[in-house]
């Protein structure tokens, strides 16, 4: 990624919207027209040096989205009232069906899991459409309640997230229901984060773009590592601000964030990527440091309020540089309850906070762990 040249140019004034490859050679690009006319779609077998056209659904078709599971099976979507829908192929685009007719409706984004298993919707608002089919687009189930998507991915048929307005959610049940918000966009002490791309290694490590902090409007990168407990951020460059919109990775060592526009108002980086998964320094959001002198040893401070109801600080200090560091909170029983911490954390001493919203009253306890410390102590929560 440190140099880039032109594989393909649309001569009709069309914006890419997809680009996949499905191997090292053939990949597909859908381009679409700005004012609603006739969108193109390109195939190459030779790693981007020549593209071929492949035949529109309809003579007049402007892609929105695409999803390529294979070199035969295509699908496309358009959001047209008439014409739109989800158009499958399963020939190399030589012949499309319409799989899906939602009129007022029509999608404009899709992601298929598998060959069965796939997903469309029209918005990213929560009370956009969201549809589910099991069976190749034979048949689509609307998902109530959930709203719609501006990414999507599942690691397996049950494991999934999706950004939607700036926000991150997980499912566990294939879709069905997206309980667990992972993450909110906020504005705090002079860091803003919100989602607008996210690329999910694993359950554990979950990259995003769209955050910067105050002074310099410098760019940060969201990243969790503990499958969203806590969040922090990198900063990929010193010279590089604004928000990145694109974010993707090979592994969970390559990776490449990028603009979709270039931001001449602040400076000419359109993105970056990394080799080593990024920096070894997570600053992170939910823990608060309060002091930078490097303590004398690991200790762990008796939370305040206490007892408390229904939030509590829990103080922390850390003698090495980088160290891994988890707080984790049990019950009286020794039930393990949740995990406020699990990162490498660099000297100096911090504050996270607890919310016992949805506990009932009781004593709990809560350990301060790294690689050759420990230390726990006790909490009472009344309500």
């Amino acid at each position: 990624g440190d140099n880039w040249f032109v594989s393909l140019t649309d001569n009709g004034n069309r914006n890419f919207v997809k680009i996949i490859f499905i191997n090292k050679d053939t990949g597909f690009a859908a381009a679409k027209f700005s004012f609603k006319s006739n969108g193109t779609l390109y195939k190459t077998t030779n790693a981007g040096i020549n593209w071929i056209t492949i035949p529109n659904p309809l003579a007049s078709f402007d892609y929105e989205d695409i999803a390529v599971i294979n070199e035969n099976i295509l699908w496309c979507v358009e959001d047209d009232f008439f014409s739109g829908g989800a158009y499958l192929s399963t020939n190399g685009g030589l012949n499309w069906t319409r799989k899906f007719d939602g009129g007022n409706f029509n999608p404009v984004k899709i992601y298929m899991y598998n060959e069965r298993i796939g997903f469309i919707t029209r918005g990213t608002s929560s009370t956009s459409r969201f549809y589910k089919t099991t069976n190749s687009g034979d048949n689509w189930t609307l998902i109530p309640n959930t709203g719609g998507f501006d990414n999507l991915f599942f690691l397996d048929s049950l494991i999934g997230f999706k950004c939607q307005g700036f926000n991150l959610y997980k499912s566990s049940d294939g879709g069905l229901t997206w309980k667990d918000t992972i993450f909110k966009s906020f504005f705090s002490g002079g860091v803003a984060m919100g989602f607008r791309d996210f690329h999910a290694v694993n359950e554990d490590t979950i990259w995003g773009s769209g955050g910067y902090f105050f002074p310099g409007f410098k760019s940060i990168i969201p990243i969790t590592t503990n499958g969203g407990n806590t969040w922090g951020y990198q900063i990929p460059h010193d010279s590089v601000t604004g928000e990145f919109s694109i974010i993707t990775f090979y592994n969970k060592n390559y990776g490449w964030m990028f603009r979709r526009t270039k931001n001449d108002m602040t400076n000419s980086f359109n993105g970056v990527h990394t080799v080593t998964g990024g920096d070894t320094i997570i600053h992170l959001v939910d823990i608060k440091q309060i002091s930078t002198e490097i303590p004398i040893k690991f200790k762990l401070y008796q939370n305040y309020p206490n007892p408390f109801n229904p939030k509590t600080k829990i103080s922390f200090s850390v003698k090495s540089q980088e160290t891994k560091i988890g707080i984790k909170i049990y019950d009286i029983s020794g039930k393990f309850i949740s995990e406020l911490v699990n990162q490498n954390i660099s000297a100096g001493t911090y504050e996270v906070e607890f919310d016992g919203s949805n506990l009932s009253s009781g004593i709990y306890f809560y350990s301060l762990i790294s690689d050759n410390f420990t230390e726990t102590k006790k909490m009472m929560l009344i309500k």
